[in-house]
């Protein structure tokens, strides 16, 4: 701050503190007084030069002297010396500390709650035996609790009346004689009759909306089955055919007839005919088929069935119901039935076009023997 000349520029507080020699002070009024050592002897470069000269001169003198000192000096140990000169401390250490280590030893061999003789085999399991006869107690104790505990939750759930409150997937698999089948939402789990000759229920099927096809697929093998066909039709003039594993080949021979119709019928086409055309009725008519059949499903012969039906009629038409008979094949002999397919087709239409079904149940039974 040699160039500052005045301080009546400055706007905010100025402090100033003295350092190595150098103090202030103020008159309590506007005069601060900064005083500093006596520097007037190194004013020039020639009193500095002496000074320092000096100092020089001394710097050098004490080193000298202090190299001349042989008591200040010693040459460097080598790594064997430093080893040589400590062996005596060493050994003396070494010596007091295995001293005090054989002491301590003694004490310890000489007090005998310090020491026992060590168990036999025979000594373990006796002196553990009453704290395993614990455990063992214990556990057994946990293990029939927890036992009884699951049986009585397998109890619960061994005999299941409804599964309205299951959620989620349920798989069903038949194992052995138990067989189980789904037709649309129904599932039906059934045992094999076996040699008893009792009829099991195998399918039960119900049309879910119109069509002129009802199709039930799926039907566990039996040697025998009976099976019962029930539709509601709003058709006119029409027929209903039937066919075996989706086989529509010239695979069938086959003959029905509606008791008061001009007599029977016969064929020998890609169908079985189970009822004579039926005329009843005109567009606005309801018709109620029912049917029942035997079928033989032996494997190795052709495939024989014979059943009856009666069409009946809403009241308002005052029409007499039309009963019928039928009988047929399917000539074949390798496989046997697991599908059948119930088909409405209407005869008065081009072709026999086809028809629906406005609902339909039907219904198998089975038998081996």
């Amino acid at each position: 701050m040699s160039s500052v000349q005045s301080l009546n520029t400055l706007s905010t507080d100025l402090t100033l503190t003295g350092t190595q020699n150098v103090s202030v002070s103020d008159d309590g009024n506007t005069i601060i007084t900064i005083t500093g050592p006596d520097l007037s002897s190194f004013t020039t470069t020639a009193e500095l030069n002496a000074v320092s000269g000096t100092l020089s001169s001394e710097i050098d003198s004490d080193i000298t002297e202090h190299a001349a000192d042989s008591s200040a000096h010693h040459a460097r140990y080598t790594d064997s010396e430093a080893v040589s000169a400590t062996d005596a401390a060493r050994t003396s250490l070494s010596g007091s500390l295995s001293t005090e280590i054989d002491a301590d030893m003694s004490t310890h061999t000489a007090d005998v709650n310090a020491h026992h003789t060590r168990y036999t085999d025979a000594d373990a399991v006796s002196g553990t035996q009453s704290v395993r006869d614990t455990l063992q107690t214990s556990l057994c104790n946990k293990i029939v609790s927890v036992s009884g505990s699951l049986q009585t939750q397998i109890d619960n759930i061994d005999v299941v009346d409804s599964l309205n409150s299951l959620t989620g997937d349920l798989t069903l698999i038949g194992a052995g004689t138990i067989s189980v089948s789904s037709v649309g939402s129904t599932v039906t789990v059934s045992g094999a009759a076996g040699s008893s000759g009792v009829w099991e229920d195998l399918v039960s099927f119900n049309l879910s909306s119109p069509s002129s096809t009802v199709t039930v697929s799926n039907i566990p093998a039996r040697d025998y089955y009976q099976v019962l066909f029930d539709a509601e039709t709003s058709a006119a003039n029409y027929r209903i055919e039937m066919t075996f594993n989706n086989d529509t080949a010239d695979s069938y021979l086959w003959t029905n007839h509606n008791i008061g119709s001009s007599g029977m019928r016969s064929g020998f086409t890609g169908d079985c005919r189970l009822t004579g055309d039926i005329n009843f009725g005109g567009a606005a008519s309801e018709d109620f088929p029912i049917l029942r059949m035997d079928i033989t499903n032996l494997s190795s012969r052709c495939k024989t069935y014979t059943g009856n039906g009666t069409t009946s009629h809403e009241p308002e038409f005052d029409q007499t119901p039309t009963t019928g008979v039928f009988g047929g094949m399917w000539k074949n002999t390798s496989n046997q039935i697991n599908r059948i397919d119930f088909t409405m087709v209407g005869v008065n239409n081009p072709g026999g076009t086809r028809v629906e079904f406005d609902a339909c149940r039907v219904q198998i039974l089975g038998m081996n023997v």
